[in-house]
């Protein structure tokens, strides 16, 4: 998947599990934060937006216990969320406002 999305300008993808619950991601076939993140690192993704699909783990998506050197600040997705391309840059500075809501 990294090497087809290789330079892209925005990457979207699913985060649904920490990485602590690495065995039900597999399992639910989703992946872990930390799995999301060295994809878009792979793919040197300009932009990486994380989503979360789950509404039995509704809580927002951490990247804060993630060990991995983040080559972007990733963006994190909530339901109805709009962003204007020419925002991107400026959304990926709210992580941690997002994730205290």
């Amino acid at each position: 998947f990294a090497r087809a999305a290789k330079g892209c300008s925005v990457m979207i993808h699913e985060a649904t599990f920490d990485n602590n619950l690495e065995d039900h991601a597999i399992r639910k076939r989703h992946s872990t934060t930390a799995e999301a993140l060295q994809v878009a690192n792979d793919a040197n993704a300009e932009h990486i937006i994380l989503t979360h699909f789950s509404q039995r783990y509704p809580k927002a998506i951490n990247v804060d216990n993630v060990e991995l050197e983040l080559s972007k600040v990733p963006i994190i997705a909530f339901d109805g969320m709009r962003i204007r391309w020419s925002n991107l840059s400026a959304s990926a500075n709210k992580l941690h406002q997002v994730a205290a809501v």
